[in-house]
């Protein structure tokens, strides 16, 4: 049975979860106070003047971009001596990953690639029609274009 919470979309769980780490004092609270007012910030541009949320692909970008510093800061401190540092970044981290989307890798990830270049008759040259189409087969997914361009590069050769 679906919850309200599941019923939210992903800006009113972000909305929704940032009020309650304010309320609770909960240790994310920060980096949600940082997202909240990106989007924010984003909404009051004039693209989305009209709009009472961004779309979930523009929220989606926010937080990986989140996520990407979160992850260097990591990297640089995690041989410190300021282990509650770490750990708390770690945390803001794995907090911000739950509102990510599955990453499709490996075998699933081969077989969708090798269907969209059967499917679209891509040869090597064709590399920018081919990223477009997998732009559009993957919707609400998370890929890593890196690795699509390594498998497109492999499959086409």
């Amino acid at each position: 049975m679906a919850t309200e919470k599941d019923k939210l979309t992903l800006t009113g769980k972000i909305r929704q979860d940032f009020m309650q780490a304010r309320k609770e004092n909960l240790v994310y609270k920060g980096v949600l106070t940082v997202l909240v007012g990106q989007m924010d910030t984003i909404l009051k541009d004039k693209k989305y003047a009209d709009k009472d949320e961004l779309p979930d692909d523009v929220i989606i970008k926010l937080i990986k971009s989140l996520t990407k510093g979160l992850q260097e800061t990591l990297d640089i401190i995690k041989n410190s001596d300021r282990i509650s540092f770490v750990n708390l970044t770690k945390l803001e981290l794995e907090f911000l990953n739950t509102y990510l989307p599955e990453t499709v890798t490996g075998d699933i990830l081969k077989e969708k690639i090798q269907a969209i270049i059967n499917e679209g008759g891509f040869t090597s040259k064709d590399i920018g029609k081919f990223m477009s189409a997998v732009r559009s087969e993957f919707v609400g997914q998370s890929v890593e274009m890196k690795e699509v361009k390594t498998l497109f590069d492999e499959l086409t050769s």
